[in-house]
């Protein structure tokens, strides 16, 4: 066999390799088949420590603060630089968005990221599947430091929620074929984790709500290192947002229109006319952001 068909050869049996580990793996364990054809994986720029942050809570979106965070807008551009397939989907959402949770999305604090990859490309999905597996290998410790909440690819979800670690079906509105989403917790998306500095963050719980139906403030400065109460006040006004903690094996669908809201999440509704809500926020858009001009915030 000459050298052309030997190349041949070995072309059709990777292909087929990666397509029996679609079809037994959901697409997510290609790595060992595709690092040599697509190249290396992410570096950090720093000496990362041996150990790595803990698996992050559960952290909900509770303020209205769409402005792309520095981790994970770090994320997104190492991400497209390393594995160079797909396109950005964006990292905000206006806070009045719909969705099938009434609309609560990490996107709308700035820190959830969408990867679109051709579900019909070779090359899209094997980088998908690439990064995957690297962010999860080795006890996730790459997700670990990056501050990788959980992630949404192929009809399956990735938590690193207590009881909750590990794939499991995903049926929440859009399946989620056409794109990868990456939630993050407050350290990871404040690019305070490991994978940026060296050190080992401590989990952030970001900001905590006082009143059941009103949002936070946006996450300032301070690093908030406590978990917030689970017994809030009333109300102090109304007309909103009403929120409700849906339990970690309930994460709501980040990115379906659906307006419907199964039972045990939360319901948005938008600010009264009047109300004193803030004046629209001009996001910054370092990708293709959703909020291509003025988002309003809530």
């Amino acid at each position: 066999m000459n050298s052309k068909r030997k190349r041949q050869a070995m072309r059709a049996a990777t292909v087929a390799v990666l397509s029996a580990s679609a079809v037994l793996n959901g697409g997510t364990s290609w790595a060992a088949a595709t690092t040599h054809q697509f190249g290396g994986v992410p570096r950090a720029a720093v000496a990362l420590p041996a150990q790595a942050e803990a698996l992050s809570p559960y952290l909900p979106q509770v303020s209205c603060d769409p402005d792309p965070k520095p981790g994970v807008v770090a994320f997104e551009q190492l991400t497209l630089a390393t594995f160079r397939a797909g396109w950005s989907g964006g990292i905000t959402r206006n806070c009045g968005a719909s969705g099938v949770a009434g609309g609560r999305s990490e996107h709308k604090e700035g820190r959830a990221w969408d990867w679109m990859l051709n579900p019909n490309s070779y090359t899209d999905q094997a980088a998908g599947a690439r990064a995957v597996s690297w962010l999860l290998a080795d006890d996730a410790i790459n997700a670990r430091r990056l501050g990788v909440m959980y992630l949404i690819w192929n009809r399956r979800i990735w938590s690193a929620h207590e009881n909750t670690v590990g794939w499991r079906p995903y049926n929440y509105g859009d399946p989620h074929v056409s794109h990868i989403h990456i939630s993050f917790s407050w350290a990871g998306a404040e690019k305070r984790t490991s994978w940026w500095t060296g050190v080992v963050a401590p989990t952030e719980y970001g900001p905590c709500r006082q009143f059941a139906n009103e949002p936070t403030p946006a996450y300032g400065t301070t690093v908030n290192t406590k978990p917030c109460p689970t017994a809030l006040r009333a109300s102090k006004g109304s007309g909103k947002v009403v929120f409700t903690t849906p339990p970690p094996s309930e994460i709501p669908d980040p990115d379906a229109p659906d307006p419907a809201a199964p039972s045990g999440t939360i319901t948005m509704t938008s600010p009264t006319p009047g109300a004193g809500a803030p004046a629209p926020a001009t996001l910054s858009t370092p990708g293709k952001e959703r909020c291509q001009t003025t988002c309003t915030c809530c």
